[in-house]
């Protein structure tokens, strides 16, 4: 097979937070043999796993300079393919696709921003790759989005992760708190099983502005929390990335999440996890009591590891390169599918044009 050149666009932090998705593709890829780049958006220092040929910070320095020189970094390097990971890189890939003439796989992870379907009408985008049935659902409601184009692929990850914890008696919870409401559920649960004589402690990353109250939970840097406990609790809504429960169900941790979402997909009730309402500490207290049993611990988390093997990334990786092929193939990039090419057109029209003025 050809070799693909694949310029990734993404922001910093979606870099660093997790191992599935970017992470674990960027290297995949290389090691496949397909060269990898990447524009990143946002000002973040996060360790990239590829090379880095240009940068979006704030847009006036984007439209003055940086957007000229991405493009033409961009078209020199020859990628034949743009992928936007995430909404907030959707922008920028359009506008890097318009200049060099390439098509543009988009994953916006995530519907929650408001301009996030207009933007996935650009013509520039060849196909639209989501993470559950639920988001195709909601993006093929837009009769402008051609619903062949939307593909639904899980995130890929790799054994590249904590390895399981040894089960013993007692139980460390795992939690990323997006919200204050989250937090309050938490501190509610933390305290019940601590009246019940559990022997129980939590770590949690926290968003900005969030912050528990109870003194049996300890907050940790972002990513921190995964090897440090025997539990994930995910108790965000529906709309955000949930990267971070693939790399837990890939790590063997069992997961309790709420009945919203993308999580019914990804956690199976009572087998890899357990499911609970929204909003409701006293359930949240008799999952965590449920599996504060060892026996029980052990057997979820092998139910987990059964799990996450449908996010291999052998499997997700092959599929995505199927959809790479079928979009360079395809007509979003008007003919003009690589920047030596574009630049050939380009170069002949000028050309033309000068001679026939200075004619006689």
């Amino acid at each position: 097979m050809i070799p693909l050149r694949i310029l990734h666009v993404f922001a910093s932090d979606a870099v660093v937070a997790t191992r599935s998705g970017p992470p674990t593709l960027l290297p995949w890829l290389t090691g496949q043999g397909h060269a990898v780049a990447a524009i990143m958006v946002g000002g973040g220092s996060a360790p990239v796993p590829a090379q880095v040929i240009g940068r979006r910070v704030g847009w006036w320095s984007w439209w003055r300079t940086d957007r000229q020189e991405a493009t033409a970094a961009a078209g020199s390097w020859g990628a034949d393919l743009i992928h936007a990971h995430g909404s907030g890189a959707l922008a920028t890939a359009c506008e890097l696709a318009r200049g060099i003439a390439a098509p543009v796989v988009a994953d916006p992870g995530t519907l929650a921003a408001a301009a996030c379907l207009r933007l996935l009408r650009d013509p520039a985008i060849a196909a639209v790759v989501v993470p559950s049935e639920m988001h195709r659902a909601a993006v093929c409601t837009d009769a402008r989005i051609l619903r062949e184009r939307v593909v639904v692929l899980p995130p890929g990850v790799d054994a590249l992760l904590p390895a399981p914890r040894t089960v013993d008696g007692a139980l460390v919870v795992g939690a990323r708190l997006h919200d204050r409401q989250s937090a309050r559920i938490l501190d509610l649960a933390m305290e019940a099983l601590g009246h019940e004589g559990l022997a129980a402690s939590a770590v949690v990353s926290c968003a900005p502005g969030v912050q528990p109250a109870s003194s049996r939970i300890r907050v940790v840097p972002c990513g921190a929390e995964l090897a440090a406990c025997d539990v994930l609790v995910e108790l965000g809504s529906a709309d955000l990335p949930m990267n971070h429960v693939v790399d837990a169900l890939a790590s063997g941790r069992p997961v309790i999440a709420i009945t919203a979402g993308l999580l019914p997909e990804l956690v199976q009730d009572g087998r890899s996890g357990l499911l609970i309402p929204a909003g409701d500490a006293q359930a949240l207290s008799g999952a965590l009591r449920h599996l504060a049993a060892a026996d029980r611990r052990s057997a979820q988390a092998a139910g987990a590891l059964q799990a996450a093997r449908r996010h291999d990334i052998t499997i997700v990786g092959e599929t995505l390169i199927g959809v790479y092929r079928a979009a360079i193939g395809g007509s979003a990039a008007a003919g003009a599918t690589t920047w030596r090419r574009l630049s050939t057109e380009r170069l002949r029209r000028r050309t033309s044009n000068r001679l026939r003025s200075l004619g006689p």
